[in-house]
């Protein structure tokens, strides 16, 4: 299915090989269900809407690229197929315009997918602002193990009477919360 060819056609060894997928879903008497994906600069940007890219409907010039790419043949090999060989429909009717099953095929049009700038942005800057908000909590944290050693606090606090998990626990506390905040 499209799930195991989309890595294929993704990958950049079949960069130009691919000219389009076509998903068959289900192709039985009773319906048809197929999905033709197309390298996208081959079809309109449809940027505005459907309505401002086919003003005059089919007369329009971005009606054009769907003639170019290829999209349009491969939609009509696949109802013909359906037709001629799981509905059973003779090559009279499908030409004939006075025929009950005379098709006249015409591309749906899709609104154009809108993308955030900032989320584009920060998809590439997040890992980067992660590292830097953990790096000051992290560098505090050695900085301060190290001082503790230098200065044998620990020694210091258990001579005193302070007990291990006690110790332990501060440490936990302090430091977890500083990471949380950060």
């Amino acid at each position: 299915g499209r799930e195991e060819a989309l890595p294929y056609v993704k990958d950049v060894k079949s960069e130009g090989k691919i000219w389009a997928l076509i998903d068959v879903k289900s192709m039985a008497l009773n319906k048809l269900d197929i999905a033709i994906s197309t390298n996208r600069s081959g079809v309109p940007t449809l940027e505005g809407g459907v309505r401002e890219q086919f003003p005059v409907g089919l007369a329009s010039k971005a009606y054009g690229k769907y003639y170019g790419n290829g999209f349009l043949t491969l939609q009509k090999m696949m109802y013909d197929y359906h037709l001629t060989n799981v509905l059973s429909v003779t090559g009279d009717d499908l030409v004939a315009s006075d025929s009950p099953t005379f098709l006249t095929m015409v591309p749906m049009g899709l609104t154009r997918y809108k993308t955030s700038d900032f989320l584009e942005l920060a998809a590439q800057l997040g890992p980067l602002v992660l590292v830097l908000a953990f790096l000051y909590p992290v560098s505090q944290l050695a900085k301060r193990l190290v001082e503790e050693k230098e200065l044998r606090l620990r020694e210091g606090t258990m001579i005193m009477g302070l007990t291990k998990t006690a110790f332990f626990s501060s440490w936990l506390i302090i430091y977890y919360v500083q990471m949380i905040i950060a």
